[in-house]
């Protein structure tokens, strides 16, 4: 929506004029006077949590205001947060099941095809000989497919074969991502281009290697095997504008395409009916994520993106390729058992200290000084640690996975404690003396419970 628009609908809500409101997550602070019911949906995905200043909770706020307008709040989802479930199991909030799909149409059929195996048998190709063979028969039978990959563009990053030399963006410690169609050198972190050279500007040779494939690679792959069947590209990259994204979903739904690939945004909430098979790509990369939450990120992808085959009348087959079909967050998507594999997340959470059973809270200190922010937060981590505290713990500070974003760089340091308001006091007391001294040069924020530490 545009601005105006924006601010037409907010004036209805605001003069009472509306029943209903629908929106994202900054939906949450329309000025509704006569509240009674918040519903949201798809209540595990991350955009609910506010990245950017101010950061924010859309279910915390959401239970507050509800709290305070003696309201229902409604969480929906088929793959629950870990701490949802938790609340639910433990009787905090009620669970209700919903034991059938729209329309009374029957699950799909999930299969781990390995890679290594087909390797094995002669197969180079990014797509699996099983998968190939399965896109084939929607094609002969007029059916359409699905392919999710969680990366955008043609690779993930362009390294020298012979001197190991690695296309990096400048501002940012992270490498470029290589986009064929415009041969360009992307950073997904500060949207610094650049052309993409052919020679390494270290060594000057020409024996340049790609890593993990993207969609674009997908997708140029695809075309080469089924030449005359008509291909759709959804990700970050072709959905730039706002028409661009309902376009493409409005060509797939009007059966003028036979297979759409495509990163998160294919995932969930679409409902196809013509679409009977799923392939995943680079399923491994999801759960490999040095993250306390990638089991978690990496189920729910998995068993929704498993869910957009078969909507309708037709059977659906999903077919994951992966080099480790005994992991048993795959084998749960699988058999579509949600329980199973909660009872096996919230074992390893309790005995890690993870949430539910403890808060983390991340100070993050950024600056274009390495050597002031550095200095801040271990400034702020004497003052944290000066004295044997029993109603918190605090670890060293770190440097993250990507230590440069956008000239700026970061260090962290995390916090595990129980939330209480004795907590909140001790903290508000450490925060007032590093204030008496702080850098103004660098930057900190305070998450709670952030949904990723790298």
């Amino acid at each position: 929506m545009t601005i105006s628009q924006r601010k037409e609908e907010y004036k209805k809500i605001k003069e009472g004029k509306v029943n209903i409101v629908i929106g994202a997550r900054s939906a949450i602070f329309a000025p509704i006077d006569n509240l009674g019911l918040v519903i949201i949906d798809e209540e595990h995905d991350s955009s609910y949590y506010s990245q950017s200043t101010p950061k924010y909770s859309t279910k915390e706020v959401a239970a507050y205001i509800c709290k305070e307008n003696n309201a229902v709040l409604l969480l929906g989802s088929a793959t629950p947060e870990i701490s949802t479930f938790e609340n639910a199991k433990n009787g905090k909030i009620d669970l209700i099941k919903l034991k059938k799909r729209p329309g009374n149409a029957t699950l799909p059929q999930v299969e781990l095809v390995d890679i290594k195996e087909d390797r094995l048998n002669g197969n180079t190709s990014i797509i699996t000989t099983k998968l190939k063979e399965e896109i084939l028969k929607n094609i002969e039978n007029k059916e359409q497919t699905m392919l999710f990959l969680n990366r955008r563009g043609y690779t993930s990053y362009l390294t020298c074969k012979d001197c190991f030399h690695i296309f990096k963006c400048p501002n940012c410690d992270v490498a470029l991502t290589y986009h064929k169609n415009n041969d360009l050198l992307l950073c997904h972190y500060c949207s610094y281009v650049e052309r993409a050279v052919h020679s390494c500007p270290n060594c000057l040779s020409t024996n340049l290697s790609s890593g993990a494939v993207g969609t674009q690679k997908i997708e140029e792959e695809l075309k080469e095997i089924y030449p005359n069947v008509n291909i759709l590209r959804m990700d970050a990259d072709s959905t730039v504008s706002r028409q661009s994204y309902q376009n493409i979903l409005d060509t797939f739904r009007n059966n003028k395409a036979d297979i759409l690939i495509g990163t998160q945004m294919i995932s969930k909430g679409h409902d196809m009916p013509n679409v009977s098979l799923v392939g995943v790509i680079g399923a491994d990369s999801m759960i490999s994520i040095n993250d306390y939450m990638a089991s978690e990120k990496a189920y729910s992808n998995l068993s929704q993106v498993a869910g957009r085959a078969g909507r309708a009348y037709k059977k659906g087959r999903v077919l994951i390729q992966t080099a480790n079909k005994t992991n048993y967050i795959l084998q749960n998507v699988v058999n579509n058992d949600y329980e199973s594999f909660f009872e096996e997340e919230i074992k390893f959470r309790k005995h890690m200290l993870y949430p539910p059973y403890i808060d983390l809270f991340l100070f993050e200190f950024t600056s274009k000084d390495l050597a002031l922010v550095k200095k801040e937060a271990n400034y702020m981590y004497n003052i944290l640690n000066n004295e044997n505290s029993n109603i918190y713990k605090v670890f060293t500070p770190r440097t993250p996975l990507i230590q440069k974003i956008n000239n700026k760089y970061r260090i962290n340091i995390i916090l595990k404690a129980r939330t209480s308001n004795e907590l909140y006091r001790k903290i508000y007391e450490k925060l007032n003396l590093y204030n008496k001294k702080r850098n103004k040069k660098v930057n900190m924020t305070i998450v709670k419970n952030p949904l990723f530490i790298n």
